[in-house]
């Protein structure tokens, strides 16, 4: 962007009067400026020697730096020409100059001549000074020497009492501008520019000159800058490449100098800067008669011919703040980042740090929050100075002052948000997001009370956590104020606060903070805040309130919440019986959950009053809540699996009340079903409640089953089956039940007798419906064969019986016992042929010998065998006694000498049969 920055100062450094005073002819030809002194060379052969010096406030900060000069001495050279060309060499101590076509050597201090050993150079046209020479010696010059209408340049090591030449360099063209650099030479001859290597002794054409007007100037190590055709401004390395973008300038630019990053030209009439980073200009100024320029520490010397004038860098810091003002940040970064290359670590390690924090609130006002929050980040700033223009965020008693001189130029958000209420509240959110992303997670730790004790910044931390207390509370961020207040929440009951030394930041400004969220209808979190602060009545109340309608708030999350706090956070029995009052006659599904969700093992005061109510004191206090009775007691035996016969008895009771009165008013017939699965559930998987009560209230009704499962309990099997076959009529059902009642098939085999009998019962010769028990006896002979002897059932069954309906039961059983007789058959053969190899075995092995000596070891132990007795095994292993414990199984091979056999009972049974 052009013409966006002032870089420079361009003031008037020494005045013709105080030069050439009246003598109207005489004018400027050459100036050179070295550790502050300049050296002035007339066109009459005077030298002028000025000190310069840097006005006192500019160390001060001031954005246009002055610079005064004084004559310090003037002296005329012996040959009163005109001085070409004037130069300061501090290794020699020694000014240089051209004058004539010779080339003589002035004290830097008094100007008085000094040096002569090179005035048997003769016709010099131009000489060159290398500042990077390839010599180390601090105490020589090497110079470079052109000469008039000769090709050639001779080169030369230059000390305080010796010249000598060292190369001589011929060229095709006349050279007639040059830079050095090391051993390269970048010559402008007068058709070309070309790099010449000292070294390799190569040369590289660049670009050729236009008009024959070549300037080449050194910009630094192993750079040069040259004015190429197309008016353009060209950089070129020693390599013999362009690393930067070319600077379109004038068409008549004679004279330019490098201060990183601009370029300064003078052309015939202006003085321009450019940018090298946009290759814009940035700033101009009327420049007539031009004549030289040249750099010094202490700035650009340009001058005509008659006075000497000098751009004075402004700091960079004044630079970017104006830059950043104008609302050109992305270029004011650019250019901090540039003065990483010519800027010592501490230095620009500050300027950065101005400018990220300046950008961050320029950005802010453009509304760019990404970038301002990068930007705050990169510059480590204290959040108070973001908070502090957001209006009543800080705490009244803060001792924080912002930064002088302040980073931004606004009071507060409202002047660039032109009291628009949506761009206020996306500044709110901007802020919240910083602090939640870059400042809060560093506080808000578990173990961040040994942080905290040493750190000397506590005041800095207490004005944080009150303001994003504020901030989150302006925009109802209800899960962000419990981040602070309990550290980070991702869903669930709140048990604790944050570490000590944050939390009591909080407890000292509780009144403040209360009516903070009060203000801001952050009713929810006011609550949790008084649970941590130990105000659990009050707590209570404001969720009451919520309950009930008579406040509101989008992020309460209802009344299990309210109650799961109460069962975790209530200090008193008192506190806990008054709350849990009117919860459960809100909601009793919800309110029972104060005592199922929340074990003892919570409440771990010391205090009988907090203490965890008894079981019974819980019953007693639900007495009026009969729902919640249900409930809780379903808690203690199935969840808790408390063994108390009141508790099963009770619950049993009230499952059959509750059936009863459902079924005599015609009630709802899932909720009665429901109940009757669960009252069948605990008639038949506890064993503690009084059945003899529960089954005279049930023995009078229609639940047959319960009575079915209460008989079972006290062993009346036969009046069981005789309900599900008479009242039930369910045979599946009363099979189900002689599988049920046991484990061991004696018992099952008993208990289907008993169903055959009550079937047998039923039939009559005269019934209408004996077909069908008929049916079913012969079904359950079918398929329960196997609990059936044939000879009992025949004696059971009448003459009347047909042997078609028995014949597939007489079938099967008769061939189930067959098939056992010859299992049991086989497996006596093969036991009698295992006996037999046992027994050969048995013969086999005594008739053999075991030698034992009184060098014999034990093959289990591995000990001598120090007395004759022993065990021998039948595959001839000796150890001693105590290692044979077990006579059938060999200690060291593992071998099994006697196999067990074992008898299948129900195979033995059928064979009995």
């Amino acid at each position: 962007m052009a013409n966006t920055i002032k870089a420079f100062n361009l003031q008037l450094l020494v005045g013709r009067e105080n030069i050439m005073g009246n003598k109207h002819k005489v004018s400027i030809e050459s100036i050179d400026a070295k550790d502050k002194n300049l050296y002035i060379g007339a066109s009459d052969g005077t030298i002028y020697h000025f000190l310069l010096l840097e006005d006192a406030l500019q160390g001060s900060g001031t954005s246009e730096p002055k610079v005064s000069s004084f004559l310090q001495a003037q002296t005329r050279i012996t040959s009163k020409k005109a001085i070409v060309q004037i130069k300061a060499c501090a290794a020699l101590k020694c000014l240089l100059v051209n004058a004539d076509g010779l080339i003589q050597g002035y004290s830097m201090l008094d100007l008085s001549p000094s040096f002569a050993m090179l005035s048997r150079l003769k016709n010099v046209n131009r000489f060159y000074v290398n500042e990077h020479p390839m010599d180390s010696d601090p105490f020589s010059v090497e110079m470079y020497v052109t000469f008039v209408k000769k090709k050639n340049i001779q080169l030369y090591q230059v000390q305080e009492d010796n010249v000598t030449p060292l190369r001589d360099l011929s060229f095709n063209e006349t050279p007639t501008s040059l830079a050095v650099d090391g051993n390269f030479l970048c010559i402008g001859g007068s058709s070309n520019y070309f790099l010449y290597d000292l070294n390799s002794n190569k040369r590289q054409d660049l670009v050729p000159v236009e008009n024959g007007k070549a300037f080449v100037h050194r910009v630094g190590t192993g750079e040069f800058l040259l004015a190429a055709p197309n008016s353009l401004g060209f950089f070129v390395t020693s390599a013999g490449i362009s690393q930067r973008a070319p600077i379109p300038w004038a068409d008549d630019v004679s004279k330019a100098s490098f201060v990183h990053p601009y370029v300064i030209a003078l052309d015939s009439h202006r003085v321009t800067v450019h940018s090298v980073l946009d290759q814009e200009v940035k700033q101009s100024w009327p420049f007539q008669g031009g004549v030289y320029l040249v750099k010094d520490e202490i700035g650009v010397l340009l001058c005509t011919s008659k006075d000497v004038f000098i751009l004075s860098l402004i700091p960079f810091s004044h630079q970017i703040s104006k830059l950043i003002r104008q609302g050109c940040v992305d270029e004011a970064l650019e250019l901090a980042k540039e003065c990483a290359k010519i800027m010592r670590r501490e230095p620009l390690r500050e300027l950065l740090t101005m400018t990220y924090r300046k950008a961050g609130f320029q950005y802010m006002r453009q509304f760019e929050f990404t970038k301002s929050q990068e930007m705050f980040t990169k510059g480590d700033i204290d959040v108070r100075e973001i908070i502090s223009v957001f209006p009543n965020i800080l705490p009244a008693n803060t001792a924080f002052v912002p930064h002088s001189p302040s980073y931004h130029e606004m009071k507060l958000i409202s002047d660039f948000c032109a009291n628009s209420s949506e761009n206020i509240r996306r500044c709110y959110a901007f802020l919240s997001e910083y602090l939640l992303t870059n400042i809060l997670p560093a506080m808000v730790q578990p173990n961040l009370s040994q942080q905290l004790e040493g750190n000397k910044d506590l005041e800095r931390n207490r004005d944080v956590l009150l303001s994003s207390a504020a901030v989150f509370a302006n925009l109802h961020e209800t899960s962000n104020l419990l981040y602070i207040f309990c550290g980070r929440v991702t869903g669930g009951i709140i048990k604790q606060g944050v570490a000590a030394p944050l939390f009591n930041v909080f407890v000292d400004n509780s009144e403040n903070l209360s009516n903070l969220l009060q203000i801001n209808q952050c009713y929810h979190v006011s609550a949790i805040f008084n649970i941590l602060i130990g105000n659990i009545d009050e707590a209570m109340f404001e969720w009451k309130d919520l309950v009930m309608g008579a406040k509101a708030d989008c992020d309460f999350p209802g009344l299990q919440f309210v109650a799961d706090m109460l069962g975790v956070r209530y200090q008193k029995i008192d506190i806990l019986w008054k709350h849990t009052e009117w919860i459960l006659r809100h909601d009793e599904s919800v309110g029972i959950t104060i005592f199922t969700n929340h074990a003892y093992n919570e409440h771990e005061s010391t205090s009988d009053d907090s203490v965890f109510p008894k079981e019974d004191e819980i019953i007693d206090f639900l007495h009026p809540f009969k729902d919640s009775v249900l409930l809780y007691l379903e808690h203690l035996v199935f969840v808790r699996r408390v063994q108390k016969e009141k508790y099963h008895t009770h619950l049993a009771v009230l499952y059959l009340e509750n059936v009863l009165e459902i079924k005599s008013a015609g009630g709802d017939q899932k909720k009665y079903a429901a109940l009757r699965v669960k009252l069948q559930k605990l008639l038949k998987e506890s064993s503690l409640y009084r059945i003899s009560l529960i089954q005279g209230k049930v023995q009078d009704s229609d639940l047959f089953q319960e009575h079915v499962i209460l008989c079972g309990k006290q062993g009346e099997h036969q009046k069981a089956l005789e309900i599900l076959v008479n009242r039930v009529k369910d045979q599946a059902a009363a099979e189900s039940y002689c599988m049920d009642q046991s484990d061991d098939f004696s018992a099952r085999k008993e208990l289907f007798k008993s169903l055959l009998k009550i079937y047998l019962n039923k039939i009559t010769a005269t019934t209408a419906a004996s077909s069908k028990y008929v049916v079913g006896v012969a079904d359950l002979l079918n398929r329960r064969s196997e609990f059936y002897n044939p000879l009992d059932v025949m004696h059971l069954l009448s003459n009347e019986w047909s042997m078609q309906l028995l014949h597939q039961f007489l079938t099967g059983t008769m061939q189930a016992n067959i098939h056992a007789k010859w299992t049991s058959r086989i497996e006596k053969t093969l036991a009698s042929g295992r006996l037999r190899t046992a027994s050969k075995d048995l013969v086999s092995a005594v008739g053999k010998s075991v030698v034992l000596t009184e060098d014999s070891i034990c093959r289990a132990c591995n000990a001598t065998m120090q007395d004759p007795d022993c065990v021998i095994y039948p595959n001839l292993v000796a150890v001693h006694p105590r290692c044979g414990r077990d006579r059938h199984v060999c200690p060291v091979t593992g071998q099994l000498f006697k196999v067990e056999k074992k008898v299948n009972s129900r195979s033995s049974s059928k064979q009995s049969q």
